[in-house]
Protein backbone atom coordinates (compact mmCIF):
# COMPACT_ATOMS: atom_id res chain seq x y z
CA UNK A 1 0.00 0.00 0.00
CA UNK A 2 1.43 3.39 -0.97
CA UNK A 3 1.56 6.43 1.32
CA UNK A 4 -1.38 8.18 -0.41
CA UNK A 5 -3.62 5.18 0.21
CA UNK A 6 -2.51 4.97 3.85
CA UNK A 7 -3.27 8.66 4.34
CA UNK A 8 -6.69 8.23 2.74
CA UNK A 9 -7.43 5.22 4.96
CA UNK A 10 -6.48 7.16 8.10
CA UNK A 11 -8.61 10.14 7.09
CA UNK A 12 -11.59 7.86 6.44
CA UNK A 13 -11.12 6.16 9.80
CA UNK A 14 -11.14 9.49 11.64
CA UNK A 15 -13.93 11.06 9.60
CA UNK A 16 -16.70 10.08 12.00
CA UNK A 17 -14.99 9.74 15.34
CA UNK A 18 -16.59 10.12 18.73
CA UNK A 19 -15.23 11.69 21.87
CA UNK A 20 -15.95 11.34 25.55
CA UNK A 21 -16.35 14.12 28.08
CA UNK A 22 -17.35 14.62 31.67
CA UNK A 23 -19.72 17.33 32.90
CA UNK A 24 -16.75 19.10 34.55
CA UNK A 25 -14.74 19.22 31.31
CA UNK A 26 -17.76 20.43 29.36
CA UNK A 27 -18.43 23.15 31.95
CA UNK A 28 -14.79 24.23 31.78
CA UNK A 29 -15.09 24.98 28.04
CA UNK A 30 -18.73 26.09 28.02
CA UNK A 31 -19.37 24.71 24.56
CA UNK A 32 -17.71 22.30 22.16
CA UNK A 33 -18.69 23.76 18.78
CA UNK A 34 -15.31 25.49 18.40
CA UNK A 35 -13.46 22.32 19.39
CA UNK A 36 -15.31 19.33 17.95
CA UNK A 37 -17.05 18.92 14.57
CA UNK A 38 -20.84 18.70 14.86
CA UNK A 39 -20.93 15.34 13.05
CA UNK A 40 -19.14 13.78 16.04
CA UNK A 41 -20.92 11.81 18.73
CA UNK A 42 -20.17 12.96 22.26
CA UNK A 43 -20.29 10.33 24.98
CA UNK A 44 -20.80 11.63 28.52
CA UNK A 45 -18.99 9.68 31.20
CA UNK A 46 -20.82 9.00 34.45
CA UNK A 47 -17.99 8.87 36.99
CA UNK A 48 -18.55 7.19 40.39
CA UNK A 49 -18.74 10.50 42.28
CA UNK A 50 -20.93 12.26 39.69
CA UNK A 51 -24.47 13.52 40.30
CA UNK A 52 -26.82 12.24 37.59
CA UNK A 53 -28.40 15.70 37.25
CA UNK A 54 -25.05 16.98 35.92
CA UNK A 55 -25.12 14.27 33.25
CA UNK A 56 -28.63 15.30 32.22
CA UNK A 57 -27.74 19.03 32.12
CA UNK A 58 -24.60 18.34 30.07
CA UNK A 59 -26.53 16.11 27.67
CA UNK A 60 -29.17 18.81 27.19
CA UNK A 61 -26.54 21.49 26.51
CA UNK A 62 -24.68 19.32 24.00
CA UNK A 63 -27.94 18.41 22.23
CA UNK A 64 -28.77 22.12 21.99
CA UNK A 65 -25.37 22.66 20.34
CA UNK A 66 -26.35 20.06 17.74
CA UNK A 67 -24.35 17.02 18.82
CA UNK A 68 -25.41 13.40 18.84
CA UNK A 69 -25.18 12.77 22.58
CA UNK A 70 -24.62 9.35 24.14
CA UNK A 71 -24.65 9.45 27.95
CA UNK A 72 -23.26 6.54 29.95
CA UNK A 73 -25.55 4.48 32.13
CA UNK A 74 -23.42 2.60 34.70
CA UNK A 75 -25.69 -0.26 35.76
CA UNK A 76 -24.24 -0.84 39.21
CA UNK A 77 -24.68 2.86 40.11
CA UNK A 78 -28.47 2.54 39.84
CA UNK A 79 -30.09 1.88 43.21
CA UNK A 80 -33.30 0.29 41.92
CA UNK A 81 -35.74 0.33 39.01
CA UNK A 82 -37.19 3.68 40.14
CA UNK A 83 -33.71 5.27 40.16
CA UNK A 84 -33.04 3.72 36.75
CA UNK A 85 -36.32 4.99 35.29
CA UNK A 86 -35.73 8.51 36.63
CA UNK A 87 -32.32 8.60 34.92
CA UNK A 88 -33.40 7.03 31.61
CA UNK A 89 -36.62 9.06 31.50
CA UNK A 90 -34.92 12.37 32.31
CA UNK A 91 -32.26 11.83 29.66
CA UNK A 92 -34.99 11.23 27.09
CA UNK A 93 -37.60 13.77 28.14
CA UNK A 94 -35.46 16.63 29.50
CA UNK A 95 -32.31 16.29 27.40
CA UNK A 96 -33.75 14.78 24.22
CA UNK A 97 -31.41 11.77 24.18
CA UNK A 98 -32.32 8.79 22.02
CA UNK A 99 -28.97 7.04 22.36
CA UNK A 100 -27.31 5.67 25.47
CA UNK A 101 -24.30 3.55 26.41
CA UNK A 102 -24.95 0.92 29.06
CA UNK A 103 -21.92 -0.25 31.03
CA UNK A 104 -21.53 -2.36 34.14
CA UNK A 105 -19.67 0.48 35.77
CA UNK A 106 -16.69 0.36 38.04
CA UNK A 107 -16.91 0.55 41.76
CA UNK A 108 -19.26 -0.70 44.40
CA UNK A 109 -22.74 -1.84 43.50
CA UNK A 110 -25.34 0.57 44.91
CA UNK A 111 -28.45 -1.56 44.73
CA UNK A 112 -30.30 -4.36 43.04
CA UNK A 113 -29.14 -3.70 39.45
CA UNK A 114 -25.90 -5.50 38.75
CA UNK A 115 -25.42 -5.66 34.99
CA UNK A 116 -26.27 -4.27 31.57
CA UNK A 117 -28.65 -7.18 31.08
CA UNK A 118 -30.60 -6.14 34.19
CA UNK A 119 -31.11 -2.74 32.54
CA UNK A 120 -32.04 -4.19 29.15
CA UNK A 121 -34.63 -6.55 30.65
CA UNK A 122 -36.60 -3.66 32.23
CA UNK A 123 -37.89 -2.45 28.82
CA UNK A 124 -37.41 1.15 30.02
CA UNK A 125 -35.30 1.93 26.95
CA UNK A 126 -38.28 1.11 24.72
CA UNK A 127 -40.69 2.97 26.99
CA UNK A 128 -38.63 6.16 26.55
CA UNK A 129 -38.09 5.63 22.81
CA UNK A 130 -34.33 5.07 22.67
CA UNK A 131 -33.36 4.08 19.15
CA UNK A 132 -29.69 3.15 19.70
CA UNK A 133 -28.14 1.43 22.68
CA UNK A 134 -24.42 0.93 22.99
CA UNK A 135 -23.16 -1.94 25.10
CA UNK A 136 -19.66 -2.16 26.50
CA UNK A 137 -17.33 -4.55 24.71
CA UNK A 138 -14.06 -5.64 26.22
CA UNK A 139 -11.78 -7.12 23.53
CA UNK A 140 -8.80 -6.48 25.82
CA UNK A 141 -10.51 -8.15 28.79
CA UNK A 142 -11.51 -6.61 32.09
CA UNK A 143 -9.54 -7.02 35.31
CA UNK A 144 -12.78 -7.21 37.34
CA UNK A 145 -14.56 -9.81 35.19
CA UNK A 146 -13.41 -13.25 34.10
CA UNK A 147 -13.09 -14.10 30.42
CA UNK A 148 -15.83 -16.72 30.79
CA UNK A 149 -18.20 -14.11 32.29
CA UNK A 150 -17.40 -11.66 29.48
CA UNK A 151 -18.11 -14.35 26.88
CA UNK A 152 -21.41 -15.24 28.56
CA UNK A 153 -22.42 -11.57 28.73
CA UNK A 154 -21.76 -10.92 25.05
CA UNK A 155 -23.77 -13.99 24.07
CA UNK A 156 -26.70 -12.79 26.24
CA UNK A 157 -26.50 -9.26 24.83
CA UNK A 158 -26.47 -10.56 21.24
CA UNK A 159 -29.47 -12.80 21.90
CA UNK A 160 -31.40 -9.96 23.54
CA UNK A 161 -30.58 -7.57 20.69
CA UNK A 162 -32.22 -9.81 18.10
CA UNK A 163 -35.67 -9.01 19.53
CA UNK A 164 -35.13 -5.44 20.73
CA UNK A 165 -36.95 -2.53 19.11
CA UNK A 166 -33.76 -0.47 19.06
CA UNK A 167 -30.42 -0.85 17.34
CA UNK A 168 -27.70 -2.11 19.62
CA UNK A 169 -23.97 -2.01 19.05
CA UNK A 170 -20.76 -2.76 20.92
CA UNK A 171 -18.52 0.08 22.05
CA UNK A 172 -14.81 -0.23 22.62
CA UNK A 173 -12.22 2.46 23.05
CA UNK A 174 -9.73 3.05 20.25
CA UNK A 175 -7.43 5.10 22.49
CA UNK A 176 -7.45 7.34 25.56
Amino acid sequence: MDNNQKELNIKNLLKFYSIETTPNVYNKYGEFSNLVPLNSSVYITYLPDENFLNIIDTAKSLKEEGYEVVPHLPSRRMKDKTDLENYIGSLSEKAGCKKILIIGGEGKQRGEISSSMDVLKTDLLSKYNYNEVGLAGHPEGNPNVSEAELDKAIIEKNAFSKNADFKSYLVTQFFF
